[in-house]
């Protein structure tokens, strides 16, 4: 009888664990499946998030015994996941603070060994807080590290690529699950790339790399571009090496269009043949178009460029016979240069400022034989002459500006005409003083004097 006595005990008491089991798991169950955080990583949804059902589930369950391992499995897992939601719902900022914070219950979660029903929320608060890690780390990385330097003078080796690798491994570890998450990656590893091949300093391949790697024309583009596949965090820095190889095209297309196609010769005596002005008017075009984004060296360049394509234009549309209107462009366009050493910042390379010199050389002398001819004109006594009308300031003058201003003759055939200029003064000098003898004396140079056949004002 005793032993029937025990049996009933024993399946009573089993009875009653599995009534308190069933309950145990019910009420842990409901609450576990009430106020729970919803919505989409990066977009939670905790309008209905409650921890009130799971408190008084706990409660309830702490008067009763957990005698299976499922049940105590639940309840560990209720707890856990009670103080994920009360962190959750702590800060709306959703910030990298809250994330670290958040982080700390889902680490004692997962510790505990959470049950399956709890596995789909607490997944989706990981994801959640993953995704503002990586944000986070690439976000900074890419704020970090850029190249540095003036513009058109950045320092390759200035790049640092040290926070970007981590916060790449961080993503690559997590995995961006995010399209915003996917994108940053993307723009990210871009970024890497870029830093890396401008590292090396060859920036003629980096140019290559960056229109191959971003979809923009260097030669083609204007500022500011558009980076629509990438994250706008690094929209600064993409449009920084864009205007940098931009920068650096100017000035090697400015250089070299100068260099090419230059006027050739002797002031009097071009060489028209070599002129072009095909590849100047290709870089001023291009600075143009890209001014707003170039430096101011680069738009000096650019007026240096202007002005070296007007007067080969001109000079070769005047050909041999060139008239007044020809050197009066001429002019124009070397008055705009303060100097042909320096236009502003832009240093003028050599041989540029050779052609310029050049150039004005070439004006000066058509400058001092108009001038010679209209100075010997003036004043000279009439035909015949009549030496009460001769008169010599016209030519004096004249001749102190063809010393000055324009530099006094560079030809041999201009020189002659100098000559002939003198000797012109000296002859009307001797006729006002009626000084005969010394009139003999220039007569007999003027005979000697080649210049005086180019000018039949002399004659």
């Amino acid at each position: 009888g005793f032993n029937i006595v025990n049996q009933v005990a024993a399946e009573v008491e089993f009875i009653r664990d599995e009534i308190t089991h069933r309950k145990i798991m019910s009420s842990l169950t409901a609450a576990l499946e009430s106020g729970t955080v919803c919505g989409s990583i990066s977009s939670l949804d905790l309008s209905d998030v409650s921890v009130d059902e799971l408190n008084v589930s706990i409660e309830l369950v702490k008067t009763m015994e957990c005698k299976t391992p499922e049940s105590t499995r639940l309840f560990n897992t209720a707890l856990a996941v009670r103080d994920m939601r009360l962190c959750v719902l702590k800060d709306s900022k959703k910030d990298t603070n809250w994330a670290g914070v958040v982080q700390v219950t889902l680490d004692r979660a997962h510790s505990v060994g959470v049950s399956d029903i709890a596995k789909e929320e607490l997944k989706l608060v990981q994801n959640h807080v993953d995704d503002i890690k990586i944000s986070s780390e690439l976000c900074t990385a890419l704020a970090q590290g850029s190249i540095q330097g003036e513009l058109g003078g950045a320092i390759h080796t200035s790049c640092d690529v040290e926070r970007l690798n981590s916060a790449l491994n961080c993503a690559r570890t997590l995995v961006c699950k995010t399209e915003r998450s996917k994108k940053l990656e993307k723009t990210a590893k871009v970024i890497l790339d870029l830093r890396n091949s401008v590292a090396k300093g060859d920036w003629h391949s980096f140019e290559k790399e960056l229109e191959k790697q971003l979809g923009v024309s260097i030669w083609g583009g204007t500022a500011p571009d558009s980076f629509h596949n990438f994250s706008e965090e690094a929209s600064a820095e993409f449009q920084r090496l864009i205007d940098e190889c931009r920068e650096r095209k100017a000035q090697e297309e400015l250089t070299g269009g100068l260099r090419q196609g230059a006027l050739e010769g002797y002031p009097g005596k071009l060489l028209r043949s070599s002129l072009d002005v095909t590849k100047l008017t290709q870089a001023f075009n291009y600075v143009e178009r890209i001014k707003d984004a170039v430096t101011q060296n680069t738009k000096d360049g650019a007026l240096a460029a202007e002005c070296v394509i007007i007067c080969r234009e001109a000079l070769k549309n005047g050909g041999d016979d060139e008239e007044g209107s020809v050197f009066d462009v001429v002019g124009s366009a070397l008055a705009r240069l303060p100097s042909f050493d320096r236009v502003g910042m832009f240093i003028v390379p050599e041989d540029t400022k050779n052609e310029l010199q050049l150039i004005q050389d070439h004006r000066n002398e058509y400058l001092i034989v108009q001038l010679a001819k209209e100075s010997i004109k003036d004043g000279s006594g009439g035909a015949p002459i009549k030496v009460s009308l001769l008169e010599t300031s016209s030519l004096t003058n004249g001749l102190r500006t063809i010393d000055g201003s324009l530099g006094g003759p560079k030809s041999e055939k201009c020189t002659d005409i100098v000559n002939a200029c003198h000797i012109i003064l000296d002859m009307r000098t001797a006729l006002q003083r009626r000084d005969f003898l010394e009139l003999q004396n220039v007569l007999d140079r003027a005979l000697e004097c080649t210049g005086i056949s180019l000018l039949a004002e002399a004659e």
